[in-house]
């Protein structure tokens, strides 16, 4: 086989991968200064605001030798602002363009992308559509599957998915080869990237100067950067998560854990009911409402019940309102359930969690805006 090679187009159209860090290092281009090069800090700042308002970049295809530049340069200024939400966020919008190249992408290119070292994890993945193509594919009903990635690479890539249809046991499998088609290739790169540009961090933040030693037009630049992602984060800070009604699914795992055992009939420690009712009592729960939860529990006394809810909603005895237990407490009754990546780091936007109440607010906030981005159009 002819090794595949990747023109000055190629490496602009995947300028997440190696060998576009490759051709900038050939070229000895110093990203921190750029001294020359203000468009491509112009569209560095440009591509950060896309991905605060819209969580998608859109690339300037007119001139590749530029778009290379840009990706590194906007993840300096992610770096220089130590901001880890928009370094996430920025490796969401950058996978997703990924996915969209890839798939339109030439086979041939795919495949070295995809097996180099470094471009979706420290080691090449085992894919290759040659052999099975040369063995005429695989059908499985009226589907053809000519792609097969190795199952520790599958199974690497899609455990962030919860979709079934991505389970291991649900795919045709043969001598430890997962059988896929294009677009299943694309949707595993497209994880595999934003994971990996997730979990780089902000390592790199240690070789890059601070924002007061860069040339002006930089710094300039990270400046308003800045100041738009403070104001993203203040948006945040006064959200009214109760207004917007995002419900269940943005409370944390240690709320959810303890509805999951009374929907199903399982005792809660008295703990347990105590850090519930003074969540949902400060969420704004009506007693009816918190009564309900407890309705299914194998021990459940209607009366007893909504005596002690009314007093922790100060409606009787001294008219004190309990607030909510903060984390410290809640893992110290073993009530802490971090299966979120915010209470695993124990901070949401570079603040730390104080308690459920933190958490439920910010994850409001982040449905609330990824609502907002499904209505936009492209």
């Amino acid at each position: 086989m002819i090794e595949e090679k990747l023109s000055l187009t190629d490496l602009a159209n995947h300028f997440w991968s190696v060998q576009a860090a490759a051709y900038i290092r050939e070229k000895d281009v110093e990203i921190t200064s750029l001294d020359g090069y203000g468009d491509v800090i112009g569209e560095a700042e440009s591509w950060i605001d896309s991905t605060l308002d819209r969580g998608l970049v859109s690339p300037n295809r007119t001139r590749p030798d530029r778009t290379i530049l840009v990706y590194p340069t906007a993840r300096m200024f992610i770096s220089i602002l130590g901001n880890e939400y928009i370094l996430r966020r920025f490796a969401n919008a950058v996978s997703k363009y990924a996915a969209v190249v890839l798939e339109h992408e030439d086979d041939s290119k795919i495949a070295l992308l995809a097996t180099t070292p470094g471009n979706l994890g420290d080691k090449g993945w085992q894919l290759d559509y040659h052999k099975a193509r040369a063995a005429g594919g695989l059908v499985v009903g009226n589907r053809k599957f000519e792609w097969r990635l190795f199952f520790t690479d599958y199974v690497s890539a899609a455990q962030n998915f919860h979709d079934a249809k991505w389970k291991l046991v649900n795919q045709p499998l043969r001598e430890g080869w997962v059988y896929l088609q294009k677009p299943d290739v694309a949707r595993l790169m497209e994880e595999a990237i934003r994971t990996r540009i997730s979990r780089s961090g902000l390592k790199s933040a240690r070789d890059i100067p601070s924002v007061k030693d860069l040339p002006r037009n930089l710094r300039e630049a990270a400046e308003r950067i800045s100041k738009k992602v403070k104001k993203r984060i203040s948006e945040f800070q006064s959200y009214d998560a109760e207004q917007a009604g995002a419900g269940e699914s943005a409370y944390p795992g240690c709320i959810k854990q303890i509805l999951d055992k009374l929907s199903k009939g399982i005792g809660v420690s008295h703990n347990e009911r105590l850090a519930l009712v003074f969540f949902l009592s400060n969420l704004g729960k009506d007693v009816e409402e918190i009564l309900q939860a407890f309705s299914k529990s194998p021990d459940f006394d209607a009366e007893r019940s909504r005596y002690y809810v009314e007093h922790a909603m100060g409606l009787r005895g001294g008219g004190t309102k309990y607030k909510p237990f903060g984390c410290p407490k809640l893992k110290t009754f073993g009530i802490c359930n971090p299966i979120d990546n915010w209470c695993k780091n124990g901070k949401i936007f570079q603040r730390t969690i104080r308690g459920p109440l933190d958490f439920y607010r910010a994850r409001s906030w982040v449905l609330a805006r990824k609502k907002e981005e499904e209505k936009q159009p492209g």
